[in-house]
């Protein structure tokens, strides 16, 4: 098999060859983080990537973080293009800078590949974000570095996590309606697990009633779910996520 060099992959990505260099080399202040992301999937799936982890891990041991991201099916295969997603990652990478660490982020749709995504380096941690709590268990009793968690509500030890408070959030929001005379309010959510669940139930402990409005995570049925849904004798809407 002929080897892959670094301007095959360039070619690819229709980037130069020193852009390509760049990333790999932790010099990419001047590249896009989407730029970054393309060029590290692009290496990991050629097969480059083991060679280059190789000579990375003898010269900087444990100097690399790992972030997965969860590629749920609502995000429709653009998980990295969502606003807080995207936010997220860049305070993440200005953060690793700042203790000398390189960040390295995969997608990943379930908790086994991003286990695998770890073994293949030497990490000095994993951050996850996007997963369940079963997930995250799952990859703890796995992985033998650091793992953090965004939004995960285990306490299982030695299992750090980084969350909001759901509830107390879905109930500042009902007190918020409540003070403008609403006494019932539709909850639109995809599901009733996790952080939805948690807001849902701080709405209800505002003194709330509520109407679920289930709808699906793929946008072409949702939007038709929105337009034969009747909203005629809904006075409140409470969106429980962003999307």
């Amino acid at each position: 098999m002929e080897k892959i060099r670094l301007r095959d992959i360039a070619d690819a990505l229709g980037l130069s060859v020193a852009t390509v260099s760049n990333v790999l080399n932790g010099k990419d202040s001047k590249v896009s983080p989407a730029t970054r992301i393309r060029v590290l999937e692009a290496v990991e799936g050629s097969g480059y990537l083991p060679e280059r982890a190789e000579v990375l891990l003898g010269r900087n041991p444990s100097r690399m973080v790992g972030l997965v991201v969860n590629d749920h099916p609502e995000y429709s295969g653009h998980p990295l293009e969502d606003p807080y997603n995207a936010r997220f990652i860049s305070f993440l990478q200005r953060a690793a800078a700042r203790h000398g660490l390189e960040l390295l982020v995969k997608t990943a749709r379930t908790w086994e590949e991003a286990a695998q995504f770890a073994s293949i380096w030497n990490m000095a941690g994993l951050v996850v974000s996007g997963f369940c709590d079963a997930d995250y268990v799952s990859l703890r009793q796995e992985m033998k570095i650091p793992l953090a968690a965004c939004d995960a509500f285990s306490r299982e030890a030695g299992f750090s996590s980084v969350t909001v408070q759901d509830r107390m959030g879905g109930r500042l929001a009902g007190e918020h309606l409540k003070s403008l005379g609403h006494s019932r309010v539709t909850c639109i959510t995809t599901n009733m697990i996790c952080d939805d669940f948690e807001r849902i139930q701080g709405i209800r402990d505002a003194g709330l009633q509520t109407d679920l409005f289930m709808i699906s995570g793929d946008r072409t049925i949702m939007r038709e779910q929105f337009r034969k849904h009747d909203f005629s004798h809904v006075t409140a809407v409470f969106c429980v996520s962003d999307r």
